[in-house]
């Protein structure tokens, strides 16, 4: 079956480690799509991990209606896919003042 994350806010987390502020991990291979849709990410920082992260596997992910507004990582990417996909879309998202 499909994975959906839907309508998620996260303001202000911060992450002082290797862990990223907000980190989706997607464990489950049966997952023929995963959804993530209308996210608002404002104000999270990473240090060594970064602001968001998802990793993991699955056949489709979407990312759709994300919005990722002053969102820092000092020594990792701001906004970081990893893992093993037969495809990956980002659709409809932006990405302001957000720096990795």
């Amino acid at each position: 079956g499909d994975l959906r994350i839907e309508n998620l806010i996260a303001k202000r987390s911060k992450s002082y480690g290797n862990g990223a502020a907000i980190s989706i991990e997607l464990q489950d291979e049966q997952n023929a799509n995963t959804i993530i849709s209308n996210v608002l990410i404002e104000g999270c920082v990473g240090s060594i991990g970064s602001a968001v992260s998802i990793f993991g596997s699955c056949s489709h992910l979407v990312v759709n209606n994300v919005t990722m507004r002053n969102s820092n990582a000092l020594l990792a990417g701001g906004f970081v896919i990893g893992g093993v996909y037969d495809s990956i879309s980002i659709e409809n998202s932006i990405f302001e003042e957000s720096d990795g």
